[in-house]
């Protein structure tokens, strides 16, 4: 076999690796350009982009480049008139076209293009409120009061929340918390007072926290483990994750805890921290199931267990079930008097009582 012969049979191998392709390469630049015009007449129906690229060096071509046309940009002016006169079949194309060419215009035209999309539809609106978020220019103030004013909707409510005066924010309150949230309408207000009654107990730890408030130990440990009993207790303990098993694992503990250190509450963390250690090395000696998670807690949580007796309480009279509540007072009553003195629950037991 001659060169060309055997360069030909590499070409045409089967499933080539990539030490054939090196030794291929180097073998096509050995050609002069005679042997690789001969080559490429041999092998025409055998097409190949590397094979190419390296026999129009030896032929002193140019590789062959694919270029991509240039692509003609109309200007915005003109983009701008047929969006807003509506030109059949073309303004999809049109908005989505000025939304990718917005941030790489002119600042002047940005303007345009914004004001535009703040008196169009809903969809453009929302698209100029999002953009706004992060690059805020008061240039359009009257036109996001007008249309909070006209088309109030969570996209402007959260502009005017965070760039409108106290004064403006107090006379829409109502419409804002709303919109937006009575935690994210209190957050803008810091003396504006709490309305326990409009958040939970977990929001209003945020809020004391974020407004630099203060709460005694007492009533933050009251909220905390009576969270977390409400969660065992619930349906929603099955979303627990499964690893770790610890009580920063039960959702909002963790937001909880945070809201703790910004109250200055280091003894109530110091002994949250000490609970959890307890709960993790009791646990970690069991069968690692959801029941076992749910026992170990109630031992390791009893100094706040009467968080978890009025839990049930109010369960129960929340269903309707007058009876059931006193029922449970009386076993957690019952439950307190045997736990301290064996004698009580003797005597129950001679006089029949449970």
């Amino acid at each position: 076999m001659n060169k060309l012969e055997i360069i030909k049979s590499r070409i045409l191998k089967e499933n080539p690796t990539h030490e054939d392709w090196v030794i291929l390469r180097a073998m096509l630049c050995t050609l002069n350009e005679q042997e690789a015009l001969d080559l490429q007449c041999t092998i025409n129906d055998f097409y190949s982009p590397f094979i190419d690229h390296v026999l129009a060096k030896n032929l002193n071509e140019p590789s062959p480049i694919q270029v991509k046309p240039v692509v003609r940009n109309r200007s915005i002016a003109a983009e701008l008139k047929d969006f807003e006169n509506y030109k059949r079949g073309q303004r999809t194309y049109l908005r989505k076209n000025l939304q990718l060419r917005l941030p790489y215009v002119s600042y002047s035209e940005q303007c345009k293009i914004l004001d535009v999309f703040l008196c169009s539809v809903k969809t453009d609106r929302l698209f100029a409120y999002k953009y706004l978020e992060t690059h805020w220019n008061d240039f359009f103030k009257d036109h996001i009061q007008r249309n909070f004013e006209l088309f109030p909707d969570i996209g402007v409510a959260k502009l005017i929340l965070r760039h409108w005066p106290e004064s403006y924010l107090l006379a829409n309150i109502e419409k804002l918390r709303e919109l937006c949230g009575y935690v994210s309408v209190s957050l803008r207000l810091p003396d504006d007072p709490i309305d326990i009654q409009r958040v939970t107990p977990i929001q209003y730890l945020y809020l004391l926290a974020k407004l630099k408030r203060s709460i005694s130990s007492d009533q933050a440990e009251a909220i905390l483990y009576q969270h977390i009993f409400n969660y065992l207790f619930t349906e929603q303990a099955e979303k627990i994750p499964k690893s770790p098993w610890s009580l920063l694992s039960i959702p909002d503990v963790s937001l909880m805890i945070w809201s703790f250190g910004h109250l200055r509450l280091f003894e109530s963390i110091l002994e949250f921290d000490k609970l959890n250690a307890q709960v993790i090395d009791r646990f970690n000696s069991q069968e690692a199931t959801l029941e076992a998670f749910k026992n170990t807690i109630l031992i390791v949580l009893e100094p706040y267990r009467h968080y978890y007796d009025a839990l049930m309480v109010y369960n129960a009279s929340m269903a309707g079930e007058i009876e059931e509540a006193d029922k449970v007072i009386k076993q957690a009553i019952i439950q307190r008097f045997t736990k301290e003195n064996a004698d009580v629950q003797t005597l129950l037991e001679n006089l029949d009582l449970v």
